[in-house]
């Protein structure tokens, strides 16, 4: 009878332990549901508001990106019109920013890959001194590394030539904040040696 009224009471426990969880479970699924809720609606608030802010700044907008756009072409007309400013030094640096100009090294163009290889490995068996590993790869692809070494005119006889580019850059100045709060930190600014 002890044991019956233990296992009993015991049951009773695990019932009245269960209905309590699972009360926590359908308060805290509310809370969640809630919570969710009035972030979606605050989400929906603070996109609206935005877009009322796009919509009063966006013609403000379009005139500064214009600005940067022309300010940009200007500085790269510049830039291009006098590459001696950049002979020594690639960046010119101001309070305002820099502005970047540099020689891309020229990279090969084979319009047809498949000719030049044909053409070259024709040139080897012509010429026994002309290495045709150094230009060709055992995949049968160009070597470009070593078609740099050949002249204009020799890349010109394997349907090949030089492409030539450059790199315009311009860059804003910015405060390196990591920079700013290590130095905070540190007690002091450290010197560019």
């Amino acid at each position: 009878m002890i044991k019956d009224i233990e296992q009993n009471g015991g049951a009773h426990r695990a019932a009245a332990t269960n209905e309590d969880d699972f009360k926590k479970i359908v308060d805290l699924l509310a809370d969640h549901s809630t919570a969710e809720n009035e972030l979606a609606a605050l989400e929906a608030a603070a996109n609206q508001d935005f877009m009322l802010t796009v919509d009063a700044l966006k013609s403000k907008y379009a005139r500064l990106q214009r600005r940067m756009i022309e300010a940009e072409t200007a500085l790269e007309l510049l830039a291009r019109k006098h590459p001696e400013w950049f002979a020594d030094k690639k960046t010119i640096k101001t309070p305002y920013g820099s502005v970047q100009l540099k020689q891309n090294p020229p990279k090969i163009v084979a319009e047809n890959p498949e000719l030049s290889i044909v053409l070259i490995e024709a040139e080897g068996t012509r010429n026994p001194e002309f290495d045709v590993k150094k230009y060709v790869r055992e995949e049968k692809t160009l070597n470009l590394e070593g078609l740099a070494a050949l002249t204009d005119g020799e890349l010109k006889k394997f349907r090949m030539h030089r492409d030539q580019s450059d790199t315009f850059t311009v860059k804003s100045a910015k405060l390196d904040m990591g920079k700013a709060v290590k130095e905070a930190v540190d007690g002091s600014p450290k010197s560019k040696a």
